[in-house]
């Protein structure tokens, strides 16, 4: 060999896998050629292929010709082994109780919280999936833009567009359209015992057509899906409703309907099983009615008239793109016929949402439900990857650590013949009882949490969910994944200890760095969310406690029927009004007012925390002729600036003195809030007075009066660029301002008040702030979640190191002993275990801080308005967390530290 040339072997690891696969008696010879060969191409072809190519020699043994050659032994697997580890298992268990309890509570909680967290994920994911075609199922959105901007972006479409889904287009096996009515706007009727025509309150239905069915699936109890609306005037009940106004009885039998304008009457020819409660349709009642044939404006129904949702089944689901591209070119086609729409630019386009993806990823206007939040899902997710993490971590720590404690065992065992592979199964078997006794108990634990977690969750768990076929695979394969992701660890490091070191007690220091790493990161979690849930409360208190530029407080909402019979004239320029319905309502709001404790009263068309459906495109001559600028449109009447606290920042309130601030639909007067008056482009409120704004129809409308920009949605939204037009007569809401009385007599006074004057109509009543609030349910759930697991967080991690410190403890009692004989105090020694763990957590903050800082800020630029991310958010946590680890581990060592020296000098 020439001097300085190294010799170069064979890489070690393709032979130790030959050794593994190949007959003993053959091994030496194989081995041998493989090495010959190996050299020759390191020579021929240099080392980098050289090793490819043993490597591919290797593999090509793996063959049955000589793999089943080999001899196999199953002594080590026989089952008296195995119930020999599990009875091994079973005696460290009660020999180290205090270990025992830790492992087996902290796998237990962390699996407790897992089972819930993905029962709650499972329904949010299960969502519409009882349909038959579910995966087919489809809906169809519209998307309306002025001028590139999105104006509205909602769940209905044309009526157009719903004719021609089921005519024009092969790849659609079927289309519906629902249309929802419910209490708030239309009375129903049906016949009682006594013959009775009694109201039904608090219901919910939709108008649908005769192919509902032929898309949706909801199981029917009596009636067959085919022809139980093939008629016109025909209705469905939910098994409650039948129940509760039918006796059981329903089929046959007809209730009547009353918009405001007409009656008429349907016949039950179905009973329908309650509406499942993972449906983003609810309902407890379906009607067919006559198809549309008259709009709005009285005018024949055309293809840009507003429709219901139209849901489509798709032949085959590999068609979605080929439909989609087809609607675009439909919209392409037929946006340039809007009569003068175009001359602003406006544009409609379609889409397709998946049914299964509405629940969580759909939330659009006219949403049929409020659907739910797929950052919380997601974030329940990983909330349960982190505590199930700390909770194996916790068991990988304490088991790492015991095994120091049976070293000498482990060698002595290793001198006798034991081999790697049984020291792992036997650690494997160990973490395999852990674990099934951990989920047996979050099993019973589960039990008796499930109803609490579903009120708070709101989601309806029953116990079914926990005994289905699905649930017991999934615990099954859980307790398998969590026994190797919990034991694998320990179990390599006690298989890896050599004999001599092993009975020697000689350690291997590079598992304590990594018990410590470990350590750090189940802190850096629990501080992460501590953090998280501090600044999610700040968040919330300071959207609810923002001043909203409109009082929402001691504030009573009674829904109004909105029975004016309105007819478009277009002699008189618009609305013509029957003015009987008016006159009650006017004296309603006039018997309001005359008691006391009550401030005002006024009638409106939409109520804060909803968002108007109704705009329109306005000209701004100051900026732009040629430029539209959408603004969203409220009826009210004189008394709503003086009943909810809106100021008026220029001009003045409408007004009985001025007839022409009713006007009509072609001249009118109008106030604007503050943000309408910047998009518009005037520089002051006072600059917008008497000017005159036109829309793309023509219609003229003076500015007179500016009032300020109230939260007319949540402060997660911007403020909204409204106009408010003048509607004296009674719309959809009457909003009653009391003070003075508690809520109950409020309630009482109104009931009777309004029934003096509306004594066929039902009081539907609700508080105006407690309707504002549920726009932050979401982010309420998401802070009560991430405040719950971050305490399972804290509480893993403080058992963990618990253990760590009782295992230290229990390992330097002697030398505990002898610093005391030597004079120091417990103080000393309380500072002598606290600095290292202290250390780690301080580690800990360092890693959590920044990662929980970087978070925050991402999450919060999802709001409109925010908190700023002050220091004092982070310390407390810090704070919290370094208070908490002292204290767990104090406790602990002051025990020992109190302690008669000589006790702790004779311990073993």
């Amino acid at each position: 060999m020439a001097v300085g040339k190294k010799n170069i072997g064979p890489p070690k690891w393709p032979l130790q896998f030959l050794r593994r696969i190949c007959p003993e008696h053959l091994y030496e010879e194989i081995e041998g050629d493989l090495i010959q060969k190996f050299n020759r191409d390191v020579k021929n072809l240099g080392q980098r292929r050289a090793k490819k190519k043993l490597l591919w020699n290797t593999i090509r043994f793996l063959r049955p010709g000589i793999v089943l050659r080999n001899k196999f032994s199953f002594e080590l697997i026989q089952l008296h082994m195995i119930w020999s580890y599990f009875k091994l298992a079973a005696r460290g268990l009660v020999r180290y109780k205090m270990f025992s309890t830790i492992n087996v509570l902290g796998l237990s909680v962390s699996m407790v919280a897992c089972i819930l967290i993905l029962q709650y994920v499972r329904f949010e994911f299960s969502y519409d999936d009882f349909h038959r075609n579910a995966e087919n199922i489809y809906r169809v959105a519209t998307k309306v833009t002025l001028q590139n901007e999105v104006i509205v972006h909602e769940t209905n479409t044309y009526d157009g567009i719903s004719k021609a889904l089921n005519t024009d287009y092969p790849e659609i096996k079927a289309a519906t359209t629902v249309r929802g009515f419910n209490s708030d706007r239309t009375f129903i009727h049906y016949q009682d015992k006594n013959n009775k025509l009694v109201p039904l309150e608090n219901f919910k239905a939709f108008d649908v057509d005769s192919i509902f069915f032929k898309v949706f699936s909801f199981p029917l109890l009596q009636g067959n899906s085919e022809v139980v609306l093939q008629d016109p005037y025909t209705a469905l009940i939910s098994e409650t409703f039948s129940n509760n106004y039918f006796s059981g009885d329903a089929i046959g039998k007809s209730f009547q309907v009353y918009n405001g304008e007409e009656t008429q009457h349907y016949k039950i020819t179905g009973v329908l099983k309650d509406v499942p409660s993972n449906s983003h349709i609810k309902f407890d009642i379906l009607t067919r009615s006559d198809p549309r044939t008259k709009n709005f404006w009285n005018n024949d129904v055309g293809f840009w008239d507003w429709g219901g949702q139209t849901y489509v089944l798709l032949a085959d689901i590999t068609l979605r793109g080929e439909l989609e591209n087809k609607l675009a070119q439909l919209a392409l086609s037929k946006n340039g016929l809007k009569n003068n729409k175009d001359d602003y630019g406006q544009i409609s386009t379609f889409e397709l949402r998946p049914l299964g993806n509405i629940h969580l990823y759909s939330h659009l206007q006219e949403e049929l439900e409020t659907n739910g939040s797929s950052s919380l899902v997601y974030a329940l997710i990983m909330l349960a990857i982190i505590i199930l993490i700390m909770a194996w971590v916790n068991y990988i720590n304490l088991s790492t650590a015991m095994s120091e404690e049976k070293i000498k065992s482990i060698g002595v065992r290793k001198v006798v013949g034991a081999t790697r592979f049984s020291l792992v199964l036997q650690v494997l078997t160990e973490s395999l009882l852990f674990n099934v006794l951990s989920v047996s108990l979050a099993v019973v634990s589960v039990h008796m949490l499930l109803p609490s977690f579903a009120s708070f969750s709101g989601v309806p768990l029953t116990y079914g969910v926990l005994y289905d076929n699905t649930m017991l695979i999934g615990l099954l394969v859980f307790v398998l994944v969590s026994a190797l992701m919990s034991g694998l660890y320990p179990a390599f490091v006690i298989a890896s200890y050599y004999p001599v070191r092993a009975l020697k007690g000689n350690l291997n220091t590079s598992r304590f760095a990594l018990r410590k790493i470990l350590v750090v990161f189940q802190f850096a979690a629990a501080i992460s969310l501590i953090i998280t849930t501090l600044v999610a409360y700040q968040q919330l208190s300071f959207m609810r406690d923002k001043e909203l530029g409109i009082n929402i407080n001691q504030v009573m909402i009674i829904k109004a029927m909105n029975f004016d019979k309105e007819t478009w004239s277009d002699s008189e320029g618009g609305f013509t009004i029957d003015s009987t319905y008016s006159n009650k309502a006017n004296l309603f709001k006039e018997g309001i007012r005359a008691q006391a404790g009550f401030l005002n009263a006024t009638s409106l068309s939409h109520i804060p925390g909803q968002l108007p459906n109704w705009g329109t495109e306005f000209r701004a001559e100051s900026i732009d002729p040629q430029k539209a600028y959408r603004l969203i449109a409220m009826g009210v009447d004189y008394d709503f600036l003086s009943t909810l606290q809106v100021k008026i920042l220029a001009g003045r309130n409408f007004s009985h003195d001025f007839l022409s601030d009713r006007g009509n639909e072609g001249k009118r007067a109008v106030l604007i809030n503050e943000a309408a008056t910047k998009l518009l482009g005037f520089k002051t409120p006072q600059e917008a007075i008497h000017k005159h704004i036109s829309t793309y129809w023509g219609a003229d409308y003076e500015i007179i009066g500016v009032v300020n920009s109230f939260h007319q949605l949540s402060v997660k939204e911007n403020v909204q660029p409204i106009y408010f037009i003048l509607q004296p007569r009674a719309l959809d809401y009457f909003a009653i301002h009391y003070q003075g009385r508690n809520a109950t007599d409020a309630i009482e006074q109104a009931r009777i008040t309004w029934n003096n004057y509306f004594p066929d109509t039902p009081f539907n009543y609700f508080f105006l702030d407690e309707y504002f609030d549920q726009q932050y349910q979401y982010d309420r759930k998401f802070r009560d979640i991430v405040s719950l697991f971050s305490g399972l967080t804290i509480f893993i991690g403080c058992l963990g190191l618990f253990g760590l410190t009782s295992y230290s403890i229990l390992k330097r009692t002697k030398e505990i002993g002898i610093r005391k004989v030597m004079g120091a105090t417990a103080s000393n020694i309380i500072a002598l275990f606290t600095n290292d763990f202290m250390k780690l957590i301080l580690i800990a903050n360092a890693v959590a801080l920044p990662l929980a800082y970087l978070g925050l800020k991402r999450w919060l630029e999802s709001y409109a308005y925010k908190i700023t991310l002050y220091w004092w958010l982070f310390v407390i946590p810090v704070i919290l967390v370094l208070v908490i680890g002292v204290m767990t581990i104090s406790l602990q060592i002051l025990k020992v530290a109190l302690k008669n020296p000589v006790n702790s000098l004779r311990s073993e």
